[in-house]
C-alpha cells in the first residue's frame, strides 16, 4: 500500500478494521502479518514505510526459483540481484513490460534491463505485443511448477509499485 503521507495512515486504519482487527502489529509500522489457513502466513508490506528491504530479502533468500513480472524495472541493484541468482543456479524467469498502448516509438524505459539481464544469462522476455502494456508487478520465489513442487518457503509477492530507484 503506497501512496502520499496525508490519507495514508487512516487507509491502512480502514484496511485494518475491515480484515477484522486480524494484523498482529500495527500497519502503519511497517510489515505485519495475517494469520492465514494452512502452514500459510499473509504479510503486508508497507510503502514507502518498508522500502525495498523486503523485496532484496526475498530474491536473495531463493532457493530454487524467481519469477519476476514487472511494468517498470530499473533499479541496478536488483536487477544484480537477479544476475546473482542466476548465477549460483537459482532459476530467474523475468517478464518486462514491451511496449506503451501500441506506440512502437515511445522509449522502452525496461530496454537497458532487459539487456543487462540477458547479457548475464538471465531468462528474459518482453510480455507479448498483443497487449497494449502489462502493468502487473509480482514476484514469486521459489514457487514451483505445479503444487507438488512447491516449497514450504515460497513467496507470492504483488506489489503496486515499480522497481525503480525511488520506490
Amino acid at each position: 500500500v503506497g501512496g502520499g503521507s496525508g490519507g495514508t495512515k487512516s487507509k491502512l486504519s480502514h484496511l485494518q478494521a475491515s480484515v477484522g482487527d486480524a494484523f498482529d502489529n500495527d500497519v502503519g509500522s511497517g510489515t505485519s502479518t495475517l494469520p492465514a489457513t494452512s502452514n500459510t502466513q499473509l504479510s503486508l508490506i508497507t510503502e514507502p514505510a518498508d522500502g525495498i528491504a523486503p523485496i532484496v530479502k526475498a530474491i536473495s533468500g531463493a532457493q530454487k526459483s524467481v519469477d519476476l513480472v514487472m511494468y517498470q524495472l530499473e533499479d541496478q541493484s536488483v536487477e544484480n540481484l537477479l544476475v546473482v541468482d542466476a548465477e549460483r543456479g537459482v532459476a530467474v524467469r523475468v517478464l518486462l513490460n514491451g511496449g506503451y498502448y501500441g506506440k512502437p516509438d515511445t522509449p522502452n524505459v525496461n530496454k537497458p534491463a532487459y539487456d543487462f539481464l540477458s547479457a548475464h544469462s538471465v531468462q528474459v522476455e518482453w510480455t507479448p505485443a498483443v497487449f497494449a502494456l502489462t502493468h502487473e508487478k509480482s514476484l514469486i520465489i521459489d514457487g514451483g511448477d505445479d503444487t507438488t513442487s512447491v516449497t514450504t518457503h515460497a513467496q507470492a509477492i504483488i506489489m503496486t509499485f515499480n522497481m525503480t530507484p525511488q520506490y
